[in-house]
């Protein structure tokens, strides 16, 4: 009996680390899992120990990665929910991660990208130069409505 207690408290330490390292969803974790050949049963027990210690929250993860991309990627927050409901969040948990991205710096970031793509483009005339503006900046996750306003706002 005491070898199994053993092999789980190892198990526990070696995905504490892994939680601990930069901060995980559930199916990060679930993965992690995976490829050290637990068996998914345990997984339950494991994942319930690993969020009653702190080590594992998807609320506290979903800010941290919307908080990092918008500020490292200057990703938007369609190319963020995308993310995050990939990696198997529920909507609720999302909006709430979505919701740590200040709005008044995301405006910022819109008109910064819009000025530099601006810069860069050759195209004298003004709907191929809006339209490339556009294309650029909702690809990166902005949505086009807002984008729209603030070009309008910006006269371009």
């Amino acid at each position: 009996m005491k070898p199994d207690r053993d092999d789980a408290e190892e198990l526990l330490n070696k995905l504490r680390h892994f939680c601990s390292f930069r901060d995980r969803c559930t199916s990060e974790v679930e993965q992690k899992l995976q490829s050290l050949n637990v068996i998914p049963v345990r997984w339950p027990g494991l994942l319930d120990r690993l969020r009653s210690e702190k080590f594992l929250d998807d609320r506290r993860y979903a800010g941290s990665f919307a908080r990092g991309k918008f500020h490292n990627n200057r990703w938007g927050r369609i190319k963020i929910a995308y993310e995050l409901a990939g990696r198997g969040l529920p909507g609720s948990i999302i909006r709430e991660g979505l919701g740590e991205i200040d709005e008044e710096e995301y405006v910022a970031v819109i008109i910064d990208l819009i000025k530099k793509k601006s810069e860069e483009i050759k195209d004298k005339k003004k709907f191929p130069i809006r339209n490339k503006i556009l294309t650029f900046v909702s690809r990166k996750g902005f949505e086009a409505e807002l984008v729209s306003k603030v070009m309008n706002e910006l006269k371009i």
